[in-house]
């Protein structure tokens, strides 16, 4: 047994699980004295626990007696490919964690974008007793004081982890990327081309992660001194339709552009569609780069598209890593950052 807790941090219960070789579901019940736990890994556990110097939080514990093992993961629209690959990773990281995962998907039936305002009445509804921890997986703007106040209600109440907009000194965990960084990198890729009239495709005064992606493209397109407001597009929602209707719109009103950020693929894919009806070559005339990394984007049969994917896997277990430690009664980083990177594929550069 070779692995190694980091040393700046108190070993928690997964470090112990690591040392033991066996599941962390399989530490607590030695810790709980479960009597299905076999004597040789009780002293497996046990020895490690020595090893490690970990010594179980009493208070966490009481919390947790008499509780099931649910996770409820609330997303906030399942039809956008980036949000359910990453919940599927969650729901397969947990089920190996021996929790079982309840998903309540918060958009509405609606092609409209997720309207956050209906988050307190979704969490309101959630017991302690029901409820190991709670994963919100957002890209709405957490700036409502009924919203922050029910989030800090919640995680007074259960433990909880953001995936979205960090807020300082949150009393819960946030897991965010670094978009506005990613952006600007992304619009700087398109300008090395050559390209001086790159578009922002997909403003909303309400998603926190379309703002970060229109933070770094101002930066990026500033920074060149050919910032035009007139290339930053709104839309009202985020499916292949929208994008479509919004390229369409503009090229009949003569807007001249030779690059695309959309802040997601659906978007991405319909301004494509758009362009090849106008009979507009993409990459050679236009340059389109999408955000999310879906499956779609690799196989369009004419384009395949350029896109900014996340690293589903390494954010479910970062996800679910930080969760049972605070579901253990354990100290967690309480903002981590990640990155997405750049996957280039035709619509940018043809082969």
């Amino acid at each position: 047994m070779d692995y190694q807790p980091k040393l700046s941090t108190s070993p928690t219960m997964m470090d112990v699980a690591r040392l033991a070789g066996v599941s962390v579901a399989t530490v607590s019940r030695v810790l709980n004295k479960h009597p299905s736990v076999t004597e040789a890994t009780q002293e497996k556990v046990s020895s490690a626990c020595d090893l490690l110097g970990y010594t179980r939080n009493p208070f966490a514990a009481a919390l947790r007696t008499g509780s099931s093992n649910m996770v409820s993961i609330f997303v906030a629209d399942l039809a956008v490919p980036w949000y359910s690959k990453v919940t599927n990773a969650l729901k397969h990281r947990l089920q190996l964690l021996e929790y079982e995962a309840a998903v309540h998907d918060l958009k509405g039936p609606s092609d409209s974008p997720f309207d956050l305002s209906q988050l307190p009445g979704a969490i309101s509804r959630i017991n302690p007793r029901q409820n190991r921890g709670v994963i919100l997986s957002l890209g709405g703007m957490i700036d409502s004081p009924d919203i922050i106040q029910s989030l800090y209600l919640l995680s007074e109440r259960v433990p909880l982890i953001v995936m979205g907009q960090p807020i300082k000194n949150a009393p819960w965990a946030t897991v965010t990327f670094l978009d506005r960084e990613v952006a600007f990198e992304v619009t700087d890729y398109l300008r090395a081309q050559g390209r001086r009239r790159v578009a922002f495709l997909g403003k909303s005064p309400t998603s926190y992660f379309a703002g970060e992606l229109q933070k770094g493209y101002s930066d990026a397109v500033r920074a060149g001194g050919s910032y035009d407001a007139e290339l930053v597009w709104s839309v009202d929602g985020n499916g292949f339709q929208y994008g479509y209707d919004t390229i369409r719109g503009k090229l009949e009103r003569g807007v001249a552009f030779d690059g695309i950020l959309a802040t997601n693929d659906d978007l991405a894919i319909g301004a494509m569609r758009a362009l090849n009806e106008r009979g507009i070559e993409v990459p050679a005339e236009v340059a389109v780069v999408g955000f999310g990394g879906s499956d779609a984007a690799a196989y369009l049969p004419a384009t395949t598209l350029t896109s900014v994917a996340g690293p589903v896997e390494e954010t479910a277990v970062r996800v679910t890593s930080s969760l049972i430690d605070m579901i253990n009664g354990e100290q967690v980083e309480p903002i981590q950052y990640m990155r997405r990177e750049l996957i280039v594929r035709e619509s940018t550069e043809p082969e």
